[in-house]
């Protein structure tokens, strides 16, 4: 991923101001992003001797080329019943992203969205363009929910003289919890109501 956003910030893409839900199929949630985001799909082994887990990515760059915005989703293995192993997972999606960039943590506060709970965490970095022959002071803001085993993120990433927090928010505060077709209750056959009333 780190790769994908150094391409998306350097490049020379042009962004849009208009933005659009994206809701991609049976994940159960939807976000607002600009313009057509461009889609990866990675297999990542996270932890040693674990399997790999599928990471997908939406990304789209914003008019001013120096922002870019990231919606990343992920299934863990198992899903975390218990605070402690809900921490834990939070705790590993923060420690994973800034160790990433090997950034330095700004801020980080909880959130709750549902009864499901995150993070919303702020981090700096420098990375260098060996292409380019510079180097990018970015600044990271980062919105993680755990909603059973599924990992939502969504990321704010900025030049650091280009940081803009209501940017950030627009794109974090777009994000909805909806019901997909395997979360909602069968539909009942035509007739089993009258059916079920007759064998009372």
């Amino acid at each position: 991923m780190l790769l994908l956003w150094l391409l998306l910030i350097c490049q020379d893409q042009n962004g849009s101001d208009d933005w659009a839900i994206i809701e991609p199929p049976k994940i159960g949630a939807r976000v607002q992003m600009p313009g057509t985001p461009f889609f990866t799909e990675q297999k990542l082994r996270p932890v040693r001797d674990q399997e790999e887990i599928t990471v997908r990515t939406r990304s789209a760059m914003l008019p001013s080329g120096k922002e870019n915005l990231t919606f990343v989703y992920h299934d863990e293995h198992s899903t975390p019943t218990s605070r402690t192993q809900i921490k834990k997972v939070l705790d590993g999606a923060v420690t994973g992203a800034i160790a990433l960039v090997n950034g330095e943590i700004v801020r980080q506060s909880e959130i709750f969205l549902k009864n499901h709970k995150g993070r919303d965490f702020v981090y700096q970095c420098e990375l260098d363009d060996a292409k380019l022959q510079t180097t990018h002071k970015l600044k990271i803001r980062t919105r993680v929910l755990l909603v059973k085993n599924r990992l939502f993120s969504m990321n704010y990433i900025a030049e650091y003289d280009s940081y803009n927090d209501e940017i950030a928010d627009r794109f974090f505060e777009s994000f909805e919890l909806i019901n997909s077709a395997e979360d909602l209750p069968p539909k009942p056959r035509p007739g089993r109501a009258r059916q079920l009333a007759q064998e009372k």
